[in-house]
């Protein structure tokens, strides 16, 4: 199952309809539907939070993660970075890098 369908099935279960999680969440539901039928398939990190505490369900289950042991600090790092592209996560990759040097040169 994807993100989407994911989501549809714990709105279902919850017993909500589209304009119920509209006005709960303020997420418009052509967005929600949209997501739902896996014509937008990276949600961003607050839509997804926000929906997966309505629908009780675990970001981290819904993205995959669930195999993966993290602590809440690592994982939401995890959710935020899974939400990048290729390219942005280079651009992370790199700011970490740099960051990480200019420490030990502070320390040095």
């Amino acid at each position: 199952m994807n993100i989407g369908e994911i989501l549809k099935a714990g709105r279902i279960a919850k017993g909500f309809t589209l304009r119920q999680v509209e006005k709960k969440t303020s997420i418009s539901n052509s967005y929600l539907s949209q997501l739902e039928n896996g014509k937008i398939t990276s949600p961003s990190a607050d839509k997804l939070s926000s929906l997966c505490e309505l629908y009780e369900l675990s970001v981290f289950e819904v993205l995959g993660l669930k195999s993966k042991k993290v602590t809440q600090d690592n994982g939401e790092l995890n959710v935020y970075f899974s939400l990048l592209t290729e390219k942005e996560k280079e651009e992370v990759m790199k700011f970490i890098k740099f960051t990480i040097s200019n420490r030990e040169i502070a320390t040095s």
